[in-house]
């Protein structure tokens, strides 16, 4: 190796990485060429060589011309290039469609092959090109196996479901066909590996299944395909001594936990097994696990609610009297259920009073403004009798009608915010009845100020009933309903799902105010555009007609004046 100065060296290897980082490759090739090791030249910390980076930053035009720089007694020697993690050249290789590898045996230190590294990373064509290469379709389950597996006993199919590769068939068949001599689908390697995982009817203990790790990850397809061909799968247990409806529940997997539950044959017994520590079903939905980001997303008083709801399914599922049995700590599942969200229950709470004291007050401005309105109608009132002077105007029996309603629904709210806030919040209620009173109260409040808007509306459009430009004022004055209505449609639809039951006529009634009412507002536009055309038509015409009438006047007094004197002349 030649003498080459650490000066020199760290001013190659900065040239090197900007290359390749910039992808010009030509500048790559020159400094290649320049040095002794060549491509092999080792540029960063973790001992990757320029071939490493390249392959890794997936310039397929350029892994080519760096080979062919290395001498014909060094490429044997590609097997012995690793960076500090073990990786050969092929390994970066793999992790990309884009490359095509040629060491296909050497493992790393994990024992990864590389064909190993195309599942990890979900590189679909490289997997196809290296099982083809390897001629895995050939050989047997015992002499495939080493290579589809590492030193911790992971295998491709482990390591595909926890990165969630198979989202197509085209992935389930590629891993079928590598797997299993030939397989055509996803079944096939399902069967295969099931049979080599449990050879015997024996419930294994395991956490590294793919039925758990599926659980876990949540992809019920892949349940459901090796329940298919292996249903004693569901018997096998993890160290723990949980089955998987345990596993689905304290990872809140409910669509997995019904599917299960179709099962019937097998499901009356894992809906009454414990664990080691005698926790039930019941007692794993107190088994609190980390929030997703999802939960973390949601209001206190909302993710104790779905907490509820889920016991109660579970409780309905499995025996009603197993809800009373007691764990290792002496323990029924409402104790540990209720101990476990003591602090969620506080949170849901707060969070409860200080929203409904929010609309509360909201709600009694609202009532204010509209019991005021109701005293200063538009227009006045007559100074004689007392009657409002707009009392014959359409818009004015709107303006009534929506104040009345709006107040109305503002009191109507302010008297259920106030029975939420002086209820005691016990936990059971978090589970319906807070959250139906809530609701009621916020659709109120929302019709309140519906119903605000289109007093609103319809004031300006008395007042300004004179005015040519009737059209834009009712186009302006009725704005804010649409636009509120807009705004509230996502809560609304959220709100109506949650007690489709119970306000299924009152959410029908809203429905229909909020479609009919900005289609009577868009009509009242228009005929208020319509009046003003009218009104421009005919005062045009008006203005026509007098231009004409005044050309006309000056020849008529005209003639009268010749009349009149050839009157005197004759005269």
């Amino acid at each position: 190796m030649a003498n080459i100065s650490n000066t020199a060296q760290r001013e190659h290897n900065r040239d090197l990485c900007n290359a390749l980082m910039g992808k010009q490759d030509k500048k790559v090739i020159q400094v290649c060429q320049a040095l002794p090791e060549g491509p092999l030249q080792r540029v960063c910390a973790n001992n990757d060589t320029v071939l490493h980076m390249a392959a890794r930053s997936e310039q397929s035009d350029l892994v080519p011309e760096l080979l062919e720089l290395l001498p014909g007694d060094r490429s044997h020697r590609l097997v012995d290039i690793k960076n500090n993690a073990g990786d050969t050249i092929l390994h970066e290789v793999a992790t990309s469609d884009n490359m095509i590898g040629g060491l296909l045996f050497e493992k790393n230190y994990s024992g990864e092959m590389p064909i190993f590294c195309a599942a990890r990373y979900g590189q679909i064509l490289m997997f196809i090109f290296l099982a083809d290469k390897m001629k895995l379709k050939k050989r047997s389950s015992e002499e495939g196996k080493p290579h589809l597996q590492r030193n911790d006993r992971t295998t491709v199919l482990h390591i595909s479901i926890v990165t969630e590769c198979f989202e197509n068939d085209t992935s389930w068949e590629l891993e079928a066909t590598t797997t299993v001599p030939n397989c055509n689908s996803a079944p096939n390697l399902v069967e295969r590996q099931n049979s080599q995982e449990s050879s015997t009817s024996e419930p294994k203990k395991s956490d590294e299944t793919p039925l758990f790790l599926a659980t876990i990850s949540n992809n019920p397809e892949i349940v459901k395909a090796i329940l298919a061909f292996h249903p004693h799968a569901l018997e096998n247990t993890n160290k723990k001594g949980r089955n998987i409806l345990h596993e689905a529940i304290l990872y809140r997997q409910i669509d997995i936990f019904d599917l299960v539950l179709e099962y019937e044959m097998f499901a009356k017994r894992l809906l009454t097994a414990t664990d080691n520590e005698g926790n039930s079903l019941l007692h794993m939905v107190g088994k609190k696990r980390k929030s997703q980001a999802s939960e973390k997303m949601q209001s206190p008083a909302l993710q104790l609610r779905n907490e509820m709801l889920l016991f109660e399914k579970v409780k309905s599922a499995s025996r009603m009297h197993f809800s009373k049995a007691l764990n290792r700590m002496n323990q029924t599942a409402e104790e540990l259920f209720a101990a476990t969200n003591d602090q969620l229950h506080r949170e849901a709470k707060e969070w409860l009073m200080r929203t409904t004291e929010n609309c509360t007050i909201v709600a009694v401005f609202i009532a204010t403004v509209a019991f005021a309105a109701a005293y200063t109608v538009p227009g006045g009132p007559d100074q004689s009798t007392g009657i409002p002077i707009l009392n014959c105007q359409s818009f004015f029996v709107l303006f009534i009608l929506a104040d009345v309603i709006s107040l109305t629904l503002a009191l109507t709210s302010v008297g259920i915010f106030l029975s939420i806030l002086t209820s005691s919040f016990p936990l059971r209620d978090f589970k319906a009845y807070l959250f139906k009173k809530l609701i009621q109260g916020i659709i109120c409040l929302i019709l309140s100020v519906s119903m605000m808007a289109v007093a609103f509306g319809a004031t300006i459009i008395l007042i300004m009933a004179h005015n040519w430009e009737n059209a834009l004022w009712h186009v302006v004055a009725f704005l804010p309903v649409p636009i509120f209505f807009l705004s509230f449609s996502p809560l609304r639809s959220a709100f109506l799902g949650t007690c489709r039951e119970l306000l299924k006529k009152l959410g029908l009634l809203v429905l229909v105010i909020f479609l009919a009412l900005p289609i009577f507002l868009l009509w009242e536009a228009v005929k208020g555009l319509f009046k003003t055309l009218a009104w421009g038509c005919a005062s045009i015409d008006k203005s026509v007609r007098w231009i004409f009438r005044n050309r006309s006047q000056p020849t008529s007094d005209t003639h009268s004046l010749q009349l009149a004197g050839g009157h005197r002349s004759e005269v």
